[in-house]
């Protein structure tokens, strides 16, 4: 007999991980850890999910979830001249002792739910009807589907290319303040990490989505990238909706939709890059990544080019727009985001105007 129980699991387990970071990366061989709590815990036996890379070692703990305080006490030895810079539970650093060659930590691990966070190494970046997210990825923390293959270097900074310039176009298309103005929801802007086991994020893309206020029905494409950095196809999920999704091929338009059907704006993946429009809307091209820059037309005209630099270990994100043509084009500027390098969390962003 079927039940309920078949089709909706209940898992009252949930992952975490755990990143210790190194002073000096380097490979040291992988930490023996030992944990203990009043209630169930232990590590994970998946043999991804407990590894070391050249920045950082990375284990996974399986526990019960708990909405109380639930302290787990985690100690390990130091060796091979190894030493500590930091430690990371979800976005939070962790105190810890140094004993001798022993390190002792502990976390508490209430209110944890949904899948951890620890390794999403993000910064986010929102206005009313535009949230971006910036992945910072790094050659020394790459795991998962990443970890065996030529790390995609090109395509990372391509990504962050086509996120800056979409950003771009939305803003000329008017899209966030209709958006915010008749909650609709916003557009977000996104690309890809190479440094999760769990959320494998392969092969390299990078993300225009129309996110609904209610979340569920929310169109995704995911727009994915050749080894020259350029955008080949677009294949669109439904967000809340689990294994629904369609591949839109060369050439052909994805319109995006509210949640009464109302056409929004559309978009179309070519040969020479990704095209965007809305109903009775000006026609923008951001061309494919080339010679360190894309370049933004409107209406088949050039009107200003992108060039983006991350630098992953100091935490400083630079976008430069720079203007070609056009009155109603923005102004040319260079905009400096500061974040946390090993947690992408914000920290503060100045913009220099320096043309019309």
């Amino acid at each position: 007999m079927i039940s309920f129980n078949d089709v909706y699991l209940n898992n009252s387990i949930r992952k975490t991980a755990i990143r210790i970071i190194k002073k000096c990366p380097g490979i040291y061989g992988m930490i023996k850890v030992g944990i203990n709590a009043n209630f169930e815990v232990g590590i994970s036996n998946e043999p991804n999910l407990c590894y070391e890379v050249p920045n950082e070692f990375v284990f996974y703990i399986e526990h019960e979830k708990k909405h109380d305080k639930g302290d787990v006490h985690v100690s390990f030895e130091l060796k091979n001249e190894l030493d500590i810079e930091a430690i990371l539970v979800e976005k939070d650093y962790i105190q810890f002792e140094k004993n001798g060659n022993q390190i002792l930590f502990k976390f508490d691990i209430s209110g944890f739910t949904g899948s951890t966070t620890t390794l999403s190494i993000h910064t986010r970046i929102e206005e009313p009807g535009l949230k971006i997210r910036l992945e910072h990825n790094h050659i020394g923390r790459k795991a998962g589907m990443y970890r065996n293959i030529n790390y995609p270097g090109t395509q990372i900074i391509a990504a962050h290319h086509y996120i800056m310039g979409m950003r771009e176009i939305i803003r000329m298309l008017n899209l966030p303040s209709y958006l915010a103005n008749n909650n609709l929801g916003y557009m977000y802007i996104l690309g890809f990490e190479t440094n999760n086991e769990i959320h494998t994020d392969y092969p390299p893309h990078w993300h225009l989505i129309y996110r609904w206020e209610t979340f569920v029905g929310s169109q995704a494409p995911h727009l994915y990238l050749g080894e020259n950095g350029e955008t080949l196809y677009n294949k669109c999920y439904i967000d809340g909706i689990e294994g629904v999704c369609r591949t839109f091929e060369n050439g052909e338009w994805c319109k995006f939709v509210d949640y009464l059907g109302t056409d929004v704006c559309a978009l179309c993946v070519k040969d020479d890059g990704v095209f965007v429009t809305k109903p009775y809307g000006d026609v923008y091209h951001m061309s494919n990544f080339e010679e360190n820059k894309v370049v933004i037309k409107k209406n088949d005209v050039k009107i200003g080019e992108i060039e983006v630099a991350d630098d992953v270990k100091k935490g400083i994100y630079e976008i430069k727009w720079t203007k070609l043509s056009g009155i109603e084009t923005p102004g040319s500027y260079v905009q400096k985001i500061i974040y946390d390098p090993l947690t992408g969390v914000f920290f503060e962003s100045h913009v220099h105007n320096f043309g019309l």
